[in-house]
């Protein structure tokens, strides 16, 4: 059981109810060109710092995605189904072929 909750659990209790933040400790220069970089976006420093976590996040998501996609495509199997969706003729008539007619010459 955590120490803080055995010794004062009302305190440790409010204490976490107020507030779901802790603190970090960086450099001073590392705190200051994260501020700037805030100040110059119009945000707090803790708004850019939750902006700059969920961007990483994303970026995460996303090069796992990249490095799915490229074991995918090392698979002939999936490389035959997708070039079949590519040329597939679904039957769908997007229409616009009148509108630009320099673009849609067949």
């Amino acid at each position: 059981m955590n120490a803080a909750i055995t010794q004062a659990p009302g305190r440790a209790r409010r204490k976490a109810e107020k507030s779901q933040s802790t603190s970090i400790r960086v450099a001073k220069a590392t705190r200051d060109i994260l501020a700037r970089e805030a100040a110059e976006a119009g945000i707090s420093l803790a708004a850019y710092l939750d902006q700059v976590a969920a961007e990483a996040e994303l970026e995460r998501v996303f090069a796992e995605f990249r490095e799915h996609r490229m074991q995918a495509l090392e698979d002939p199997e999936f490389v035959e189904e997708l070039m079949d969706w590519e040329n597939a003729d679904l039957g769908v008539d997007y229409g616009g072929d009148d509108d630009w007619p320099e673009f849609n010459e067949r």
